[in-house]
């Protein structure tokens, strides 16, 4: 018998439910889209060493641990910003 993903399970019990027709297509959509963005932007960032190091040390700076990371926070990250943006260069 073949293993299978929780997320493979989920859509498969969705796909036997009329009643969730809407449901699978908008999540579908979603996660089509989201896993290309996620992957462009590991990418950049697991390709560059010493870019990865300076992220690092920024978001050490603004959000040290323990401190929650707010809107503001994620506002003052503007290498953070940079790196998510070459990072949509990639799809």
């Amino acid at each position: 018998m073949q293993k299978t993903t929780m997320l493979f399970d989920y859509y498969k019990s969705l796909l036997f439910d009329k009643s969730n027709n809407g449901i699978i297509c908008d999540n579908t959509a979603i996660f089509f889209q989201t896993v290309p963005t996620m992957i462009g932007q590991l990418y950049c960032i697991a390709t560059n060493p010493e870019k990865q190091e300076k992220l690092w040390q920024e978001v050490k700076t603004l959000a040290p641990p323990g401190q929650p990371i707010t809107a503001e926070v994620i506002n003052k990250m503007s290498y953070m910003k940079a790196c998510v943006k070459e990072g949509f260069r990639y799809q």
